[in-house]
């Protein structure tokens, strides 16, 4: 894409679905993204193809989508296959539908689909020069829920109304048909119609993006006879958007005069360079410039030095957001990026900003994804306005862990905290059943404030993290991929201060599973802290329930059973948690059988079995937890838990989330003051 004044990379993501395991099956989306990606492709569009994705596919798609993204590049993104707008329980949302996505009520869709709206937030908000959204999806989509065909209550079958008009600033969004309205499928020809008119047109050069659309437009409702009327909303802050330019000049060299870059101080050294925080001049710009320890290169070093350095602005690395370039003069080879990317993996509604990254377990090759939430630095003279600088102070970095047991990946986040203040002690939260990471971002912002930076990750099948909602193959693989986030935090991001463990009910499971099953392997950190353990559960299941389970699960492998229940104020008696928690989508509260029965297995062992703490711990506990009663879990300290440094601590008013009630403040400081006593640390 280019315009008459700028000239960016073009990235598009096209997607087409057209293979459904629980509806009618469309044929054309195959065809249409095929077509689409050849034809982006012939005008210079760097264009990321999937076909037929499942959900967490799709998740995973656009993250490394987004990432891809720096800010003034063009994005397009097509979506050709079912999609829905559900408008009883969650107002007027979009909903694009996925292969394995049940025929399921609307209610739930936010959990088996994904928001149109979310898609079109998050790739915007990496400050793209524009965000193009074509959406060929408007296609007739049954639900069983009656209530989502509203505007057709005479219809003999519930079935979806269409999409709903988007809005975002620096966008045009372009839908197959107007709002309400069902798309065309183009029978008996190769494309829908939709797409058939923007294969058409959309190579015209030197011409505006709108007026392409209106000759979309006025080809589909001639050739439909008005029966589809595509639908455009734009909020456009640029003028004389070309997708196609036959002046298109070349991509800029990423090279960068050593002149124009002020070294300030090292923040890093290595074998091949040392690392330094940096002015770019031109630019008001704060970078990471890598100085390496060279100062000639012959004519071959010097080819491969350039083709790795052309290389570099199209591969995803964890710990660069941003390459710029590099200054190439002679005697001062230097490449220059950035950590962090201008409002690119920021969390725009609270300030905070993560990154992601990846850890291989040594089970199973699993990728665990992790995310990681820094503290950044104030502005000071030598930062000139931080793009981290936020209202409140904290960032969230985003990473992404590669376990080494199959290869998935497990998404995390980092919270760091200001470079000037060196941390005492870091923090890796273990989340519990059926959550995700991002639900601890709170509580890192306290530790945050007190010098003490944070990690966490989802855990396998849980958030954004890959694998089977509900699974766990064997335990082994959960302790493989917690060895594997410490050792990313010791040898990644290089922390050697004491590490303090704080897990949350099932998250217990997995500590104290290691403890037992890892006798000869200590776990690398330095004291535990875990909260409302789910050891012993008021249901407490008998024998018989385990044996029932093992039969189940072998009979009926994919069964799934709930495990959390519902999410109420037994859980925490703050209301716009559980408020939040009964629409997050990234929640889940079904396990399958034979992880079920894992669970049952575990929860019996470490019932009866003593269990020796190599390390300080402290169990925390609500008294007023109706899930795992505080008496069970006292009686279980008494008589199973041994060590040198035991703490149990009661919270009384509190609930099964300690973390999460009204008065969590009290919760945190006191985790706080234990920390600080086992490690010395001093506040400033």
């Amino acid at each position: 894409m280019a315009t008459k004044t700028e000239s960016g990379r073009k990235l598009a993501l096209v997607i087409g679905i057209g293979k459904y395991e629980h509806c009618e099956e469309l044929q054309n989306p195959e065809n249409d993204a095929n077509d689409m990606s050849s034809i982006l492709e012939s005008i210079d569009f760097i264009v990321t193809k999937k076909l037929h994705l499942k959900r967490a596919e799709m998740q995973h798609v656009l993250i490394d989508f987004e990432h891809s993204i720096e800010p003034g590049d063009m994005v397009l993104f097509y979506f050709a296959g079912h999609g829905v707008q559900w408008e009883v329980c969650i107002k007027d949302q979009n909903y694009l539908i996925f292969t394995d996505t049940p025929n399921l009520d609307g209610a739930a869709l936010n959990k088996s689909a994904i928001n149109a709206q979310n898609i079109l937030d998050t790739l915007s908000d990496r400050n793209p020069y524009v965000t193009i959204f074509l959406l060929d999806c408007c296609r007739k989509y049954h639900l069983r829920n009656p209530q989502v065909n509203a505007r057709d209550p005479g219809a003999s079958e519930p079935k979806s109304i269409g999409l709903k008009a988007m809005h975002k600033a620096g966008t045009l969004i372009a839908f197959a048909c107007a709002p309400g309205t069902i798309a065309i499928e183009g029978k008996g020809e190769r494309n829908g119609l939709f797409t058939k008119h923007l294969l058409k047109n959309i190579k015209t050069a030197n011409e505006d993006i709108q007026m392409i659309l209106r000759d979309v437009t006025n080809g589909v409702i001639q050739e439909s006879e008005s029966k589809q009327i595509p639908f455009v909303t734009a909020a456009l802050l640029k003028r004389d958007i070309y997708l196609y330019s036959q002046q298109t000049k070349r991509p800029h060299k990423p090279e960068i005069s050593d002149q124009d870059l002020n070294l300030d101080e090292e923040i890093g050294c290595g074998a091949f360079g040392t690392v330094y925080r940096a002015e770019w001049i031109s630019r008001h710009n704060i970078v990471a410039v890598k100085r390496l320890h060279l100062t000639q290169l012959d004519k071959e070093a010097q080819k491969e030095f350039f083709n790795e350095l052309s290389l570099m602005h199209s591969i995803h690395y964890p710990h660069i957001i941003m390459f710029y370039g590099a200054c190439t003069e002679r005697g001062k080879y230097a490449l220059k990026s950035t950590a962090e990317n201008n409002k690119s993996n920021l969390d725009k509604a609270d300030g905070h900003s993560e990154i992601r990254f990846v850890l291989l377990s040594p089970y199973d090759k699993l990728r665990l994804v992790g995310r990681y939430w820094p503290v950044h630095e104030k502005s000071t003279a030598e930062n000139k306005k931080s793009d981290l600088d936020k209202a409140d102070g904290h960032s969230e970095i985003r990473f992404v862990l590669l376990s080494p047991y199959d290869k998935i990946r497990l998404v995390g986040r980092y919270w760091p905290v200001p470079e000037v203040n060196k941390p005492n002690a870091v923090i890796l939260f273990v989340h519990g059943s059926g959550e995700h990471c991002q639900r601890y971002r709170h509580v890192a912002h306290f530790f945050n404030k007190h010098q003490i930076p944070c990690v966490a990750y989802d855990l396998r099948g849980n958030g954004l993290s890959e694998g089977q909602r509900g699974f766990i193959p064997r335990m082994d693989a959960w302790l493989d991929d917690l060895e594997c986030a410490i050792k990313y935090i010791r040898e990644n991001l290089n922390f050697t201060m004491p590490l303090v463990i704080y897990a949350h009910g099932t998250g217990c499971i997995n500590c104290l599973a290691y403890i037992l099953q890892r006798k000869k392997s200590r776990l690398d950190c330095q004291a535990m802290i875990l909260s409302t353990p789910s050891i012993c559960l008021k249901e407490r299941p008998t024998y018989l329930a385990y044996f029932g389970s093992r039969v189940v699960s072998s009979l009926i492998p994919g069964l799934r059973l709930p495990l959390n229940g519902n999410y109420t104020n037994e859980y925490t008696d703050d209301k716009e948690i559980v408020a939040a928690y009964r629409t997050d989508p990234l929640v889940h509260d079904e396990w399958l059988a034979q992880t079920v029965c894992l669970f049952l297995k575990l929860g019996h062992l470490l019932e009866t079995t003593e269990i020796q703490f190599p390390v300080p711990v402290m169990i925390q506990h609500g008294a007023d937890d109706n899930i795992t009663p505080i008496k069970l879990i006292q009686k279980w300290v008494q008589e199973r838990v041994k060590g040198n440094d035991v703490t149990f601590k009661d919270w009384p008013g509190h609930n099964h989330e300690i973390h999460n009630d009204m008065r969590r403040e009290n919760v945190f400081n006191h985790a706080l003051e234990w920390i600080e006593k086992r490690f010395k640390i001093e506040q400033n």
